[in-house]
């Protein structure tokens, strides 16, 4: 599973007013061009806060992939109206950096944080299992 987080900004931008709904989907969209992903027929969801009388102002963003998803969160209580965390997870491995790189050059944001990860799931087919013992045991 490979797996990038990125703290995305408009901040170095003249104006650069409120990341918008517009442009969450623009860069999801950039997202999945550039991995090469497809959603099959799969829809975003989107959801908006304040709900169910909680406090707080913000947006959560998920498209679902058929290697995995990606998901935009923004919370302007916390980061202001200009910064939005972007997190990419995908069965298919990818470059991290140069994804970076193209959402900085397409979309004129600027990551001021990031991190990228591999994580290994074990599966059954990478190791031995053991014969389940036959009859009414406790295993």
């Amino acid at each position: 599973m490979w797996s990038a987080w990125y703290a995305l900004t408009l901040a170095g931008q003249p104006d650069p007013g409120p990341i918008s709904l517009d442009l969450i989907q623009r860069m999801v969209a950039l997202v999945t061009t550039h991995l090469d992903m497809v959603t099959d027929g799969l829809h975003a969801s989107i959801w908006t806060f304040p709900a169910w009388g909680g406090g707080g102002e913000g947006l959560t963003y998920v498209q679902p992939m058929t290697s995995s998803y990606v998901a935009v969160d923004l919370w302007r209580l916390h980061t202001g109206p200009d910064v939005a965390y972007l997190q990419v997870t995908s069965c298919r491995e990818f470059d991290g950096a140069a994804l970076r790189q193209t959402l900085e050059d397409a979309l004129g944001l600027e990551a001021v944080d990031g991190i990228t990860a591999t994580l290994r799931m074990p599966s059954p087919m990478d190791r031995h299992l053991e014969p389940r013992p036959s009859g009414n045991q406790d295993i």
